[in-house]
């Protein structure tokens, strides 16, 4: 690995761990949802709803309904890119207990809101 690399990724792993002490988490989100739709599918949205009546159930971000890839295929990126099925992304700035974490979001996920039939939880 260059010494380009590693420099970057001691900044990224650094910026990472302060995440949470300027409260970045939103930004943290709207990156990973940046992502997400760049690399998994161009048809989410990020997770709204006020917290007392359920908030977002978990889900960062959710993928809205559509039949583009099936109606236009290959007219776009964004049609290419879009699923047809229900996609939930949730991501979080927790360093320690990540595997707990996965749970807790997966039950989350999933014991409410629109069923799924799969999930994904990243960091």
């Amino acid at each position: 690995m260059s010494d380009d690399a590693v420099q970057l990724e001691k900044r990224i792993r650094f910026a990472l761990s302060i995440l949470g002490e300027s409260n970045s988490h939103h930004e943290f989100e709207a990156l990973c949802l940046g992502l997400a739709r760049r690399r998994i599918t161009s048809n989410l949205l990020p997770a709204t709803g006020p917290v007392s009546s359920g908030g977002d159930q978990g889900r960062d971000a959710e993928s809205h309904w559509s039949k583009l890839p099936r109606e236009l295929p290959g007219t776009s990126l964004f049609a290419s890119l879009a699923s047809t099925q229900r996609v939930v992304m949730a991501c979080t700035i927790q360093a320690t207990a990540i595997p707990g974490k996965i749970r807790k979001d997966l039950a989350s996920i999933c014991g409410q809101g629109t069923p799924l039939t799969a999930s994904s939880t990243s960091r």
